[in-house]
């Protein structure tokens, strides 16, 4: 879950689009549920130690979007924009 001080510095980057990855589903879901949070863009890597039906949940939710170890290398390189 979220920390106050992180919802209090989502403020503070003044509407720009932020990226967090997790490797679980509970923090992605904790973050879709604050309206405040909306300019997170949420990723859950496809591997570690999340289950086949947490994927299938999370590729459900439009602002989750999984990633494979591919995708998350061209995340933290910039090589797409997602």
């Amino acid at each position: 879950m979220m920390m106050a001080s992180e919802k209090e510095s989502a403020g503070m980057w003044g509407g720009r689009l932020r990226k967090r990855c997790e490797r679980g589903l509970l923090a992605p879901l904790q973050v879709c549920k604050d309206p405040a949070l909306d300019t997170w863009k949420l990723y859950l890597v496809d591997w570690g130690y999340n289950t086949a039906k947490e994927r299938q949940r999370a590729a459900a939710n439009p602002r989750i979007q999984l990633l494979d170890v591919a995708q998350f290398a061209d995340l933290l390189t910039g090589a797409r924009a997602t």
